[in-house]
């Protein structure tokens, strides 16, 4: 695999960059006012992709043939770089996620060309929300390990723009979620339907329906109170 860095003036670097500026929300605990990046890493990795290339053809196969939709999301997590050369590990999803560890999922069945086999998957959560990718970037409710500081703006940070294939969609109306029903291959939580959210959670059942596209590394900026 290799890491290609993305120069400032590449339009990539300019959109993801962007992006990042323009979802920087506020949040109650973790608060910063600005991303400052210090490095964007395109990743190129033929085994993920390979695995997403599998991923994308079982749920095609599954839903009987239809396409399935794409979306680029955000993800933070203190293994962003890991994640990057190995894949998502869903093992690192807690029991107690708002929305589950997944579910038990039957792809085809006898009397279709796809096999009758079921995967026990667990889960992995995606944000279009760059402040909100950072509020994982040390795990969960963990500051980073050397001030264990949330809002540390000293130590570097990493978050992964992801390409993310949702399948069919269950469209969550209320959370604590034990898991998706049989069937589907995500979750989508809007703070519209689900009572106590303040911005949408996008929920995979297995880590290979996401490919990570590019690494961002950065430091946040501490959010200063107006005097």
């Amino acid at each position: 695999m290799l890491f290609l860095r993305l120069s400032t003036t590449d339009d990539e670097y300019i959109r993801i960059a962007e992006w990042m500026s323009r979802t920087i929300m506020t949040h109650k605990c973790v608060r910063l006012s600005e991303f400052s990046i210090k490095q964007m890493l395109e990743i190129k990795n033929p085994v993920l992709l390979e695995r997403f290339s599998r991923s994308k053809q079982r749920i095609e196969c599954k839903n009987g043939g239809g396409s399935c939709e794409l979306v680029e999301l955000f993800h933070g997590s203190p293994f962003a770089i890991e994640i990057a050369v190995s894949g998502f590990n869903e093992q690192h999803c807690k029991e107690n996620n708002m929305f589950g560890k997944g579910n038990k999922t039957t792809i085809g069945s006898q009397r279709s060309s796809c096999k009758e086999i079921i995967l026990v998957t667990n889960c992995v959560y995606f944000t279009k929300h760059a402040s909100k990718a950072n509020q994982f970037s040390w795990g969960a409710n963990t500051g980073c390990p050397e001030h264990n500081d949330r809002n540390c703006d000293i130590c570097l940070r990493y978050l992964l723009v992801c390409s993310c294939l949702m399948g069919k969609q269950f469209r969550a109306t209320f959370q604590p979620l034990a898991a998706a029903p049989i069937g589907f291959d995500s979750i989508v939580a809007e703070p519209s339907s689900v009572k106590g959210i303040k911005y949408a959670e996008f929920v995979l059942l297995s880590g290979e329906q996401a490919l990570p596209k590019v690494l961002v590394a950065y430091h946040a900026v501490r959010y200063q109170e107006q005097e």
